[in-house]
């Protein structure tokens, strides 16, 4: 049964704070691990919901146990080096923008480790997936969802049916109610997954819904 160490003044909550806060993503999970720990599930259980082994996590309460909650912390916090060139970099910025199937991978979207592997297969350089993430941060891309533009959206219809609704609510009884009967529309894209984006470009175009795709119930 893993325990967390009441020396250090942490509880459950506070771990969870710690999380919340953190910016690193691999330290807010190693604090969501302990937050789990603290809280009373087995190894096993936090493992699961921190999406980790149990044996990592059994690593991390050790490593606080012994020496605090800093234990956790990167001990390496500066910018990656140079061990890629000017060049290098604008060549990973280049192909990370593009699908990773078009500079000659076969797979759905970037990742760190796909990064590193593009790296090492293209400059020969063999580079930790951390070390290629804080690479591509420092060329200002993020990782995350990109948001849905709405090819088909009618921004004047959209504007009509608002005008139409305020003209509707001065004018209606105020024991009345005003209902929406709305449809319930079938998406033709698929949902997009996390990737690598410049900051303020994570979108993607898409056509849903479609007026084919549609269908409404009425009462």
């Amino acid at each position: 049964m893993l325990r967390i160490d009441q020396r250090w003044g942490e509880t459950a909550k506070s771990l969870l704070e710690r999380a919340v806060s953190a910016e690193d993503p691999h330290l807010r999970r190693r604090f969501l691990a302990l937050h789990f720990v603290a809280s009373g599930d087995s190894g096993v259980t936090a493992a699961e919901k921190a999406g980790r082994c149990r044996a990592q996590v059994a690593k991390w309460v050790r490593k606080f146990n012994e020496s605090g909650p800093q234990a956790l912390v990167s001990g390496w916090q500066g910018n990656p080096g140079k061990a890629l060139a000017a060049p290098e970099l604008d060549r990973l910025k280049e192909a990370v923008s593009k699908p990773p199937r078009e500079v000659g991978l076969r797979v759905g979207g970037w990742t760190a480790g796909l990064a590193a592997a593009f790296v090492e297969r293209t400059f020969g350089k063999r580079l930790h997936p951390e070390t290629v993430r804080k690479y591509l941060k420092s060329l200002g891309l993020s990782f995350r969802k990109p948001d849905k533009k709405y090819v088909l959206a009618d921004p004047g219809k959209q504007r009509e049916f608002l005008e139409k609704l305020c003209r509707l609510e001065r004018a209606r009884s105020p024991r009345s109610l005003t209902i929406f009967v709305d449809e319930g529309q079938l998406h033709q894209d698929a949902l997009p997954r996390k990737g690598w984006f410049l900051k303020g470009k994570a979108r993607v175009d898409s056509t849903s819904p479609g007026k084919k795709s549609s269908s409404s119930t009425r009462a």
